[in-house]
């Protein structure tokens, strides 16, 4: 999943994949709920994956463990695509210029 997260932050910031995204990424309040929520879940990942980590009495916890810190990791590289796509699309920003 993280190699899959990787190829994905690659993408072109300018362009959005089909209408849907377009909508949701020029409206400010539906972008700004979808980052928050991106946001949540990534700081809800990490703070699980170091809880077990920390308190883990089986090595296979711990590596699992340690695997979701590294793939919580990776989804903060996916947060900032997501804030870039937001500053790049956004209606309201392109209106007042």
């Amino acid at each position: 999943m993280g190699l899959s997260i990787s190829f994905s932050t690659l993408q072109d910031t300018y362009k959005v994949q089909n209408k849907f995204s377009k909508k949701v990424w020029q409206s400010p309040i539906k972008a700004q709920k979808l980052i928050i929520g991106l946001s949540l879940a990534i700081s809800l990942t990490i703070s699980t994956g170091v809880f077990f980590y920390f308190n883990a009495i089986n090595s296979a916890i711990k590596k699992d463990s340690f695997g979701l810190i590294v793939f919580s990791i990776r989804l903060i590289g996916l947060l900032k695509s997501a804030i870039e796509i937001f500053e790049k699309n956004r209606r309201d920003k392109k209106l007042n210029n």
